[in-house]
């Protein structure tokens, strides 16, 4: 069993990656309704990646005897505040939080001593790092700098 801080902290953060997942989907729809259709793919797979963590999470807290729980409430800017930037940068504000979230996690594994997690955030960053040069490469290549507040 994992000590009761860390087990809030990783199921919080199951759910921040869960919410992510949605709001991807629901951001690409928007996209897709707009004509932005090679933007609406990147969203598809980071909603993909998403849900792939979210189920990390999952698995890892259930292996440590742990109940994961899913809220299942996404919430979602109207569709009528929706517009390129402000999806853009409503996406980098949750990537550094989620990753804000597991440094935290990190350092609490690390002063709890609890190996088994610091192992499993050590993997996890590997995913975060490829989440960043995707991120990083999209706005680049589709010239979305500009419309970024967050960088």
């Amino acid at each position: 069993m994992l000590p009761c801080e860390l087990s809030y902290k990783l199921n919080q953060h199951m759910n921040r990656e869960f919410r992510c997942a949605g709001t991807c989907i629901a951001r690409s729809s928007w996209l897709l309704d707009t004509d932005h259709d090679d933007i609406a793919y990147f969203f598809r797979v980071l909603a993909q990646s998403s849900i792939t963590r979210t189920i990390k999470f999952y698995n890892f807290l259930s292996k440590c005897q742990e109940i994961p729980f899913i809220n299942p409430d996404i919430s979602v800017t109207d569709k009528n505040e929706l517009s390129l930037p402000v999806i853009i940068n409503e996406l980098l504000l949750d990537f550094q939080i989620r990753n804000e979230n597991i440094s935290a996690i990190e350092k609490i594994a690390a002063k709890r001593s609890n190996i088994k997690t610091s192992l499993f955030i050590a993997n996890i960053r590997v995913l975060y790092r490829d989440e960043a040069q995707l991120l990083l490469s999209t706005i680049e290549t589709h010239r979305l700098k500009e419309n970024t507040v967050i960088m």
